[in-house]
């Protein structure tokens, strides 16, 4: 939520609403999943990290799928 590129009223309550919206919807998640919110963090990242790798080497052409 931390840095806003707007000043307006109506676009920094909708960015917070979004954020708390994103907060709940990952809470949800991790309580169903019984896990830390470490643990949960780090599976998203490992995730993240995998995704980012397929999607360079399919640009780049080494990964036939």
């Amino acid at each position: 939520i931390g840095n806003f590129f707007v000043r307006k009223r109506f676009p920094v309550l909708g960015h917070i609403s979004l954020a708390m919206r994103a907060f709940f919807i990952l809470e949800k998640i991790r309580i169903d999943k019984k896990i830390t919110w470490y643990e949960f963090r780090r599976e998203l990242n490992r995730i993240a990290v995998g995704n980012a790798i397929i999607s360079l080497c399919k640009e780049t052409g080494l990964l036939l799928i």
